[in-house]
């Protein structure tokens, strides 16, 4: 069976790029934090879990940040097709770097990726929504789904062929590490030579709009201003700075209640949740590593796992629920926006609940490794449910003059994320706890569970004003 059938042809090359590219992103990152914190005889570089997860947590934020000012330069100068491009030159560069064993080529490595992944993925996913014209619109939700899938199969394949390479052990301790960080440049270089014909051929999904050189350099100072503020403000008052954070819903709200910015106020609930989503999928590859490799058996079915291979398995759930969705419930579930985002988010709750409750009645014993698979299948479950269909809706309320800056706000709320999950373990001492307190990574997950039942019953209850409002501005648009 073909799944692209009656989609855009550019869809499947799309896919694959966008699939090899994952597969170097997401096989680094499941061994990102491990490589930082295990010890430099063991060629790693001997890091804190602290200092690790701060690490992390603010490549991510970089990449999600910087996607805002590149967008921009994307729409006035570049296009989406040679952003795409260049963006993939500069991971490749990067993960080259990463695989030198040399002083300082890690740091430098990760700033190429940062940049480079800033270039490519606002560009390239809104690539995929211009391949849809209005008589195809009804197509592009799944669309979208499909070219989700791609980043599932991307970060099934990449952390578990790059994990076992890094303790494959025909090389040594430390370089084996490097041999790791190659294979992800090799997963680059695939997707490169595979996007080449849509980088010379295809010029319909080409960006026609231009910013001034003001407009640019201003919205570059904020967004670098912005980075370097949460950097320093996790570092010097991480207590403050996530107070802060109430500031984002309450902006949400008033521009809610505001008729004069009825667009804003969709794109900022958009914002709001991309933060949350975000905030688990950042745990997922920090602290809960470590909590998995130290307290949960690692024998499934008789046979030995690592601890990155849970990672694998949740982009696994991802692809099974997209094809399910598309061959049996044909988005018809789903796609509604009056039920995507609070089931969603129910779905994802669920799943951090269960590592909770599981924690806090372990009683010092190991937890079973079907527990974690339950609990990421249900935060799969939230994540295939929101995401492709929250980046068609912002692709859809968005005018088309400025459709990659539109896309680049649901990745900035995705940055922002990533800094509260490394808050929320600098808060509560999490790096700390998942080397020996059992009982406060459980309280923890379980207070997260329960904050964000709260706010999927709140878009419960307005889910239907949610849902008016969306179709008003889409209706609205395609009348200009």
């Amino acid at each position: 069976m073909n799944v692209f059938k009656n989609h855009p042809p550019e869809l499947k090359r799309l896919f694959f790029v966008e699939m090899w590219e994952r597969f170097s992103y997401y096989g680094f990152g499941a061994i990102l934090v491990l490589f930082m914190t295990t010890d430099s005889n063991n060629g790693g570089l001997g890091e804190s879990n602290d200092y690790a997860y701060l690490v992390y947590s603010y490549y991510v934020t970089a990449i999600f940040i910087l996607c805002v000012p590149l967008s921009l330069l994307a729409d006035s100068f570049l296009g989406y097709a040679n952003s795409v491009f260049i963006g993939g030159s500069m991971i490749l560069m990067g993960h080259i770097s990463l695989s030198l064993p040399l002083n300082n080529s890690f740091y430098v490595g990760l700033v190429l990726i940062a940049i480079g992944t800033a270039f490519l993925k606002p560009s390239i996913s809104s690539m995929v929504g211009e391949l849809y014209s209005q008589r195809e619109n009804s197509l592009k939700p799944m669309g979208m789904t499909l070219f989700y899938l791609s980043v599932s199969l991307g970060g099934l394949i990449g952390p578990f062929i790059i994990r076992r390479a890094q303790v494959w052990d025909y090389f040594s301790q430390s370089a084996s590490w490097h041999f790791a960080f190659s294979l992800a440049a090799f997963g680059m270089f695939i997707a490169l030579s595979l996007y080449i014909k849509v980088w010379r051929s295809d010029k319909k999904i080409i960006s026609k709009v231009r910013y001034s050189f003001k407009q640019l350099t201003f919205i570059t100072l904020i967004s670098i201003f912005l980075l370097f503020f949460l950097i320093y403000g996790t570092i010097n008052f991480p207590r403050t700075l996530l107070a802060l954070y109430i500031l984002i819903p309450v902006g949400v709200v008033y521009a809610w209640c505001n008729t004069r910015f009825e667009r804003l106020s969709v794109i900022g609930l958009m914002f709001l949740i991309s933060v949350v989503i975000s905030a688990i999928l950042t745990q997922m590859y920090t602290f809960l590593i470590h909590f998995i490799k130290n307290f949960v058996n690692l024998s499934l079915f008789g046979f030995s796992i690592h601890e990155t291979d849970f990672l694998s398995y949740f982009s696994g759930f991802i692809i099974l629920l997209g094809f399910v969705e598309h061959y049996i419930g044909k988005g018809s579930v789903f796609l509604k926006s009056k039920h995507i985002f609070y089931l969603g988010l129910l779905f994802a709750a669920t799943g951090l609940g269960i590592i909770g409750i599981s924690s806090l009645i372990a009683d010092e014993q190991k937890i079973q490794p079907t527990v974690i698979l339950i609990a990421y299948f249900l935060i799969a479950l939230g994540e295939i449910t929101i995401i492709p269909k929250a980046q068609s809706l912002m692709n859809d309320i968005s005018n088309t003059e400025n459709k990659i800056f539109t896309m680049s706000i649901w990745f900035v709320g995705a940055g922002i994320g990533a800094t509260l999950s490394k808050l929320v373990s600098k808060v509560l001492n999490l790096d700390k706890a998942v080397s020996n307190d059992l009982n406060q990574v459980g309280r923890t997950l379980l207070f997260e569970s329960v904050f964000i039942v709260g706010f999927a019953l709140i878009l419960f209850v307005f889910s239907t004003k949610i849902s008016k409002r969306f179709n008003e501005i889409k209706a609205t648009i395609l009348k200009v």
